[in-house]
C-alpha cells in the first residue's frame, strides 16, 4: 500500500523520536538485554534510511 507524503513524514518523525528517547533512556541492562536493543535500534535506523530515501524519491517526482 502506498502511504501519503505526510503519512510518510509523521512515520519518520515518529521513528525519530524513537530514536532519540533509545539512545537517551535508561539502557538495558545484561547481555543479552542489551544485544537486543542494540538489534533494535539497528532495524529501525534502517527503516528510517529506507523512509527518507522514500521521501527523497517523491520529493524528486514531485519536483523534477
Amino acid at each position: 500500500t502506498e502511504l501519503s507524503h505526510g503519512h510518510l513524514a509523521s512515520i519518520v518523525k515518529m521513528i525519530q523520536r524513537e530514536l532519540l528517547q533509545a539512545r537517551t533512556g535508561m539502557q538495558p541492562h545484561g547481555e543479552g538485554a542489551q544485544d537486543a536493543f542494540e538489534s533494535e535500534i539497528g532495524q529501525r535506523e534502517d527503516e528510517l534510511v529506507d523512509l527518507e530515501a522514500e521521501q527523497e524519491r517523491r520529493r524528486e517526482v514531485a519536483f523534477p
